[in-house]
């Protein structure tokens, strides 16, 4: 099942809204622990196998330089980051089924209104 740890700059309502859709949700900034680093809030995810919801576009950078594969975040690049925004885009997203669980789990997936982008694996120089 998709489950996802939520940033501290998600909204815990953000997290009921998904938890509601069926797929569980923990929320940093309702739940704590508050103040994690970045690398910590993936270590959290990967232990736990949640996919990363944030707004943080550093965790792009986390996902090719450390983390390729082995965790999955969502970054929402959206100009109105308001509860709303956020829970429309994430709901029309899930709901396409565009990728599996499996696909979610280990890609980077970033997420405007009404586009997405999926990078997959690690990239670097040969």
């Amino acid at each position: 099942m998709i489950a996802f740890l939520a940033d501290e700059n998600i909204s815990p309502e953000s997290a009921d809204y998904l938890e509601a859709l069926g797929y569980p949700c923990y929320s940093l900034r309702r739940e704590g622990p508050w103040r994690l680093s970045d690398s910590e809030i993936v270590d959290v995810a990967r232990r736990e196998g949640r996919i990363i919801l944030t707004h943080d576009l550093d965790f792009g950078e986390i996902y090719y330089s450390a983390m390729g594969g082995e965790v999955g975040i969502i970054v929402l690049r959206l100009r109105h980051q308001t509860v709303e925004a956020v829970n429309d885009v994430l709901e029309r997203f899930l709901k396409a089924g565009v990728l599996s669980e499996e696909e979610l789990q280990h890609s980077l997936v970033v997420l405007s209104e009404n586009t997405y982008r999926v990078y997959r694996g690690p990239r670097g120089q040969f």
